[in-house]
């Protein structure tokens, strides 16, 4: 998935990682794809996230960040994806409606929008892909 991230050129200047075992494990397998490796800081409270408490993750980045990436978990990334995101592409709009697996990526443009001023349904569902879709994996 890190590498599907790399060929469209969607390269986090900043990663967020939940401090679990798995979602760390994710990141040391996608991280891989990168040159340079993007800074990583590990949450704790990314665990068990509602997603009103991932987008106040989200609104805390530093300007400076142009792509931020959050590996977490569901189902509160899935909630905060429908949460944010306002319109897609239809076939975009049905693989994210037909289910989020893990290691799905949901990438969502806010054109120029501050991350302190991130709000609900103000985002462009761009990309929702899938291990299943890509090939490498059933689910």
């Amino acid at each position: 998935m890190g590498a599907w991230l790399e060929a469209e050129g969607i390269v986090p200047d900043l990663v967020v990682c939940s401090t679990s075992a798995r979602t760390r494990q994710t990141w040391q397998e996608a991280k891989k794809a990168f040159d340079p490796v993007p800074e990583a800081i590990f949450e704790d409270m990314i665990y068990d996230a509602s997603p009103d408490m991932l987008l106040e993750i989200v609104r805390s980045a530093d300007g400076d960040v142009q792509t931020l990436m959050i590996v977490g978990h569901n189902p509160g990334m899935e909630s905060l994806t429908g949460m944010l995101a306002e319109s897609a592409e239809p076939e975009v709009a049905e693989r994210f409606e037909r289910k989020f697996p893990t290691a799905a990526i949901a990438v969502l443009d806010f054109e120029d929008t501050p991350w302190a001023a991130i709000e609900e349904k103000q985002a462009w569902l761009f990309a929702f892909e899938t291990p299943k879709h890509l090939g490498l994996k059933d689910e």
